[in-house]
């Protein structure tokens, strides 16, 4: 009777390593897929935002080109036109400089965070 129980229990363990095999390779996959679909997102994220600042900076151009010809026809000196965007601009550095952390440096990590975590709450509860 117990040469019976010893292949019963041979076959058990034997399934239960190919599975647990299986169960571990599955989870490798998962983990795989996961990673890349974080980092595609993360990816079209960054080209669209590098697409929309390439626009916005050539708007931001030609807009202050504009504003620049604008004020030197005003003050009727080239000098003082561009100076007065020139300045305005440098003011615009320093705040920015200033407030970087908070305007810049946090919702740019937020973002990143908010996608790397995004649809894990769903798949808790």
């Amino acid at each position: 009777m117990e040469n019976k129980e010893q292949p019963n229990n041979e076959t058990f363990f034997n399934d239960l390593k190919d599975s647990a095999s299986l169960y571990i390779e599955q989870k490798i996959e998962l983990g795989k897929l996961t990673a890349i679909d974080k980092g595609s997102k993360l990816g079209a994220k960054f080209i669209s935002g590098l697409i929309l600042g390439v626009l916005a900076f050539f708007a931001m151009l030609f807009i202050s080109l504009m504003l620049a010809c604008y004020f030197s026809q005003l003050f009727q000196s080239y000098f003082a036109g561009f100076g007065l965007m020139a300045a305005l601009y440098f003011m615009l550095f320093m705040m920015v400089m200033l407030a970087r952390k908070s305007l810049i440096g946090k919702p740019i990590i937020n973002g990143i965070i908010k996608t790397i975590f995004e649809g894990e709450q769903s798949n808790e509860n």
